[in-house]
C-alpha cells in the first residue's frame, strides 16, 4: 500500500472534524465548498476521539504519519482495511472505554443518550485519556483506498446501524452494550 492509493471523499475529510482538536485552514477551505458553517460548528463539537494539534490537523497529517511509521494491516468484517499503529508519543485523547475498565462509581453515573441517532452509553469525565495508539480504515476501491475514517485509541466497531448486515450489525451492537462513550465535562 502506497500513501498515494489513498483517496480522501469530502465527506471523510467532513466527518474527520469531529477527530481534531483543531482542523488546518486548508482543510476547512475544501469542506466549506459543500458544508455550511453551522454544519461544520455542528461537527467539531460531536463527542469523541480527538487527535492532538501538535499530531496531526488534517488527513494528510495523519497519512504522513502512517507511512512514515510501521502499522499492522488486516480486513475487517465488512471488507475494509484496519490499520492499527502503536507511537512512543501521545497522539491524541481516547474518547471510548470499556465498561470492565471502569469502576463501579462511573458505571453508576452512566446514562444513555442519543448519539448519531442512536441510544449510546455515556459517561461524563473530566479528562479524556491520552493514548499512542491511533487506527485508520480504508474501503477497497479499484485502484486503492478511499479513507473512511482515523481516530486516537484502540480498534473498534462501527455504530450499529440497521442498515449494516444483521450478522455484522449483531457483533457491532455487542461492542457497544460493552463500551462507553465518554464525554468531557
Amino acid at each position: 500500500m502506497e500513501k498515494n492509493q489513498i483517496y480522501i471523499p469530502i465527506e471523510a475529510e467532513f466527518h474527520m472534524l469531529r477527530h481534531f482538536e483543531l482542523c488546518s485552514a486548508k482543510s476547512l477551505d475544501r469542506i466549506r465548498v459543500q458544508y455550511t458553517q453551522e454544519q461544520i460548528d455542528t461537527e467539531m463539537t460531536q463527542i469523541g476521539s480527538r487527535f492532538y494539534h501538535s499530531f496531526a490537523t488534517d488527513i494528510p497529517s495523519i497519512l504522513e504519519h502512517v507511512f512514515a511509521g510501521v502499522f499492522n494491516q488486516k480486513t475487517g468484517n465488512n471488507g475494509n482495511v484496519i490499520l492499527s499503529l502503536q507511537t512512543d508519543t501521545q497522539v491524541g485523547e481516547h474518547g471510548v472505554a470499556e465498561m470492565d475498565t471502569l469502576t463501579q462509581a462511573q458505571k453508576d453515573k452512566i446514562s444513555l443518550q442519543s448519539n448519531r441517532g442512536l441510544q449510546l452509553m455515556h459517561l461524563e469525565v473530566d479528562q479524556l485519556p491520552p493514548t499512542n495508539a491511533y487506527v485508520l480504515i480504508l474501503k477497497p476501491i479499484e485502484n486503492g483506498y478511499n479513507f473512511i475514517t482515523a481516530f486516537p485509541g484502540d480498534e473498534g466497531m462501527p455504530l450499529p446501524y440497521e442498515t449494516l448486515p444483521e450478522d455484522f450489525r449483531k457483533a457491532c451492537k455487542a461492542y457497544w452494550d460493552r463500551h462507553v462513550f465518554l464525554d468531557k465535562i
